[in-house]
């Protein structure tokens, strides 16, 4: 059968026969994930009729059995509607980065072990990301993952899988901001416009703009449901507050309102997946 409906007229006489092993191996793969909806897959996609999209397949799904093999497992079959919007995403996808992205949701997928659950949703929420979003991501949860390894978590013979613990750690806004910067997405160190001196070389349309980056990326993350703010009001003593008014013969006073942020549990699992899968059942401790 042909997987993907690609007759010989793809091929070209000029590609070497190495780069056809490579080809009909990740013909195999693709067969072990999507049968017994690799023929009717093959013609939505009409990968036949571009040569440079299917290449592009070809690479992720190379890379995703790699991924699979480092962590020492066969792939398994994928559902329909997992796969189905995966790879169509892989087509339409043009930053390389991202393909390697979604090369570790494909391998997260098709790991049996299933330590990484990928929804059938993820593939549509990485569609509408763009790198700098992943980057973003990642850093936070890179973050969150080595703070959380530091704290008392450790003194618990059961605690909380990390999964939890990245879930339940806040980000001050000043925090994303570092962390935005951190990953390599501004030319600051911290892209808030009030903090950053002009020192730094950078004119204040510069500086600007990357703040725009930072919080047109944040809204985007908010927006797709992976990060939540949350709005604090400061605990207030009533009685001092009033004595402080009289005291100062004043009637107006300002309640201090601090915003923090966090992963949502469909946050966590989606970075999550959008790693390569684990070689044991690290993912947990």
């Amino acid at each position: 059968m042909d997987l993907l409906g690609i007759g010989t007229s793809v091929a070209t006489s000029a590609a070497s026969a190495a780069a056809d092993a490579v080809k009909e191996d990740a013909k195999g793969v693709l067969r072990q994930l999507v049968d017994p909806w690799s023929k009717s897959m093959g013609e939505y996609l009409s990968i036949d009729r571009n040569y440079k999209t299917f290449e592009k397949l070809v690479d992720c799904v190379s890379k995703a059995k790699r991924k699979l093999a480092d962590a020492g497992v066969s792939p398994k079959e994928v559902p329909l509607k997992t796969i189905h919007p995966l790879l169509q995403g892989v087509v339409l996808e043009e930053e390389p980065d991202l393909v390697d992205v979604y090369s570790s949701l494909l391998a997260n997928a098709g790991d049996p072990r299933q330590l990484a659950l990928v929804e059938p949703s993820f593939p549509n929420v990485l569609k509408q990301l763009s790198s700098r979003e992943v980057r973003f991501l990642d850093q936070c949860f890179k973050e969150a993952e080595d703070i959380t390894k530091d704290r008392t978590y450790n003194l618990y013979p059961n605690k909380p899988p990390l999964a939890i613990r990245v879930r339940n750690h806040d980000f001050t806004g000043y925090d994303l901001e570092r962390l935005f910067a951190g990953a390599g997405l501004s030319r600051c160190p911290v892209v808030n416009p009030r903090t950053i001196a002009q020192s730094e070389g950078l004119s204040a349309e510069d500086i600007a703009w990357d703040s725009r980056q930072y919080e047109l990326c944040l809204d985007i993350v908010i927006r797709l449901g992976l990060m939540t703010k949350q709005s604090e009001i400061q605990d207030i003593d009533i009685d001092r507050l009033i004595s402080y008014l009289q005291k100062r013969k004043r009637s107006d006073f300002t309640i201090e309102q601090r915003e923090r942020y966090c992963f949502t549990t469909f946050g966590v699992a989606f970075v999550q997946a959008c790693r390569a899968p684990k070689v044991e059942i690290e993912a947990t401790s």
